[in-house]
């Protein structure tokens, strides 16, 4: 199986499955945060569209996975978080922000290299 592994401070992207549908490219996912829940992934999923600017197996397709599970609830509509398991909404309210800023400063930083 192709499996790319991304690490940001105590935690893990595991992006892995890539299909191809309808011209776009798909891939199953898993995020841990080892600082929060140990070894149990607090997100996963089969349903991440990776941008066409972006390899699947990339850098930069983690942090844009990572950007969309940092979202707290007042930056999206209520519909949003619906599906959220009461533990992925507790670690919402409690790491979110850090990792959403942690997100910001990689995107930050890989956009000055590229420049």
């Amino acid at each position: 199986m192709d499996s790319y592994r991304y690490r940001i401070g105590d935690a893990t992207v595991t992006l892995h499955s890539p299909r191809f549908e309808r011209g776009r490219t798909y891939v199953s996912y898993r995020f841990r945060d080892k600082g929060w829940n140990g070894p149990n992934p607090v997100f996963t999923g089969d349903d991440f569209g990776v941008s066409p600017l972006h390899c699947w197996d990339s850098p930069d397709a983690a942090l844009a996975l990572l950007s969309f599970l940092t979202v707290g609830p007042g930056e999206v509509d209520g519909e949003y978080l619906v599906g959220y398991t009461p533990e992925q909404l507790r670690w919402v309210d409690e790491r979110a922000e850090e990792f959403n800023w942690l997100v910001h400063l990689r995107e930050e930083a890989r956009a000055r290299k590229s420049a």
